[in-house]
């Protein structure tokens, strides 16, 4: 488990929303996102109103909406570590 994950949520968090495989297979894709403190920080903000909208965050739906949202608000950033040719 990252520490990332440990400084942000308590052990009880971090086991209901990221002790899952879709969690670990977007933690080891979005390794440099997860490092740049602003896109990951946003990504926080937007995983708690979803969360309390009532989307599982257990869900395929679920990452594809934080992947969606960080594209949407930080392009910009995301050029830094992926190609933005697509």
């Amino acid at each position: 488990m990252s520490s990332i994950k440990k400084h942000l949520f308590n052990e009880h968090e971090v086991n209901e929303y990221f002790c899952d495989q879709l969690a670990n297979n977007w933690e080891r894709i979005n390794k440099k996102v997860i490092k740049n403190e602003y896109v990951f920080g946003s990504a926080i903000y937007y995983h708690t109103k979803l969360i309390k909208r009532g989307f599982n965050g257990k869900s395929q739906k679920y990452w594809d909406l934080i992947d969606r949202y960080i594209y949407k608000y930080h392009k910009e950033e995301l050029a830094k570590y992926f190609s933005m040719n697509n």
